[in-house]
């Protein structure tokens, strides 16, 4: 039997379950997890049986055909299924006293979110998401030094995504799993809310606006814009019009006041500011996928579990409005804090 090297030199201290055995967990959970020698994936559940034998193979993991039971068996569970399907089953492991991490989005609907946070906020240390960006070395090193520039100006972000060519029969476009909103763009209304955090009590308007270019595919070849009260202005734009040679690319611009941020793909990256030019490249791309991942590993809360729920809260709020073909609304601040209460 294959005895993996890293295991025996640094024994691993937790017992991981994977649920959800489809190309996100096989190529980047998985690898982190195994990279970091914090955990040892000890159990896969998928409602796919063969994906999910295919990932224990790769892993010498047991395949659980029961969730529950993987649940009960493991130190921190990974969520990485479909979309509709993530609140659920964080509810059932929280409140099981496991450790949560679970993939982007949270939550599909405003149901799911409530149920989910009534439960998080008594578990708050337990719980982990994926949502990454703001994980990301470029946006940490933008956040720790030129908080001060962040928290005393609005911002205008641009961010341009080329994603991946979907086609009809996928189940990113069954209406259940929340449209292409939940489940790609909420990674940018979530860098957007990460952004204005620490300022986010001034605000108490917040515009929402849906630019598409096809009313029959609405969540496809779109702009989202929010606007706030105080003069924030963001935007994400999704082009999907052929698929990408190297997956998901992005452009993000930011202003902020005297500070100017340029990323390129997360390949690259130029901070300006006050005529200060700071030029960056990575070895490889980097939006924050390992450091997400291994929150779980040292119980390090990163970051306030109340502002990725505020940030799903809009994103969903943009879901319900691709389905009501709904193109503008408003949404007043303490509406939001209401829901969370």
């Amino acid at each position: 039997m294959f005895i993996n090297p890293i295991y025996v030199l640094f024994p691993p201290k937790k017992e991981i379950g994977i649920i959800g055995a489809g190309q996100f967990a096989f190529a980047t959970i998985s690898y982190f997890i195994l990279t970091s020698r914090y955990g040892r994936i000890k159990a896969v559940y998928d409602i796919d049986k063969m994906n999910a034998e295919s990932l224990g193979r790769a892993y010498k993991a047991k395949v659980y055909t029961n969730f529950s039971k993987l649940i009960k068996d493991v130190d921190i569970v990974y969520i990485a299924s479909n979309h509709a399907s993530h609140s659920s089953y964080s509810i059932e492991a929280l409140n099981n006293n496991k450790v949560v991490y679970c993939e982007k989005p949270v939550s599909v609907d405003f149901k799911q979110l409530k149920n989910l946070h009534n439960v998080v906020k008594t578990k708050e240390s337990k719980f982990y998401c994926g949502y990454n960006r703001p994980h990301s070395p470029i946006i940490k090193l933008v956040k720790e030094q030129y908080g001060e520039v962040l928290r005393s100006n609005p911002l205008t972000l641009s961010c341009y995504v080329r994603g991946h060519d979907i086609p009809a029969e996928h189940w990113y476009r069954n209406p259940g799993e929340g449209t292409r909103v939940c489940g790609n763009l909420g990674h940018w209304i979530d860098l957007f809310v990460s952004l204005i955090w620490e300022r986010i009590e001034q605000i108490s308007l917040f515009k929402l606006v849906i630019v598409s270019s096809d009313d029959c595919i609405p969540d496809d070849n779109a702009t989202l814009l929010i606007t706030t009260n105080i003069g924030d202005l963001f935007s994400v734009t999704i082009s999907s019009r052929y698929e990408p040679f190297e997956g998901i690319d992005e452009s993000i611009n930011l202003q902020v006041d005297k500070l100017n941020l340029k990323i390129d793909d997360f390949r690259a990256a130029k901070i300006n500011c006050d005529s200060n030019l700071r030029k960056f490249k990575f070895r490889h791309k980097n939006v924050g996928h390992k450091n997400a991942i291994n929150q779980p590993f040292e119980q390090i809360q990163i970051r306030n579990y109340k502002e990725y729920f505020f940030s799903s809260y809009l994103t969903i709020a943009f879901a319900e409005m691709i389905k009501s073909s709904e193109t503008k609304i408003e949404i007043q601040s303490n509406q939001i804090v209401e829901f969370f209460k």
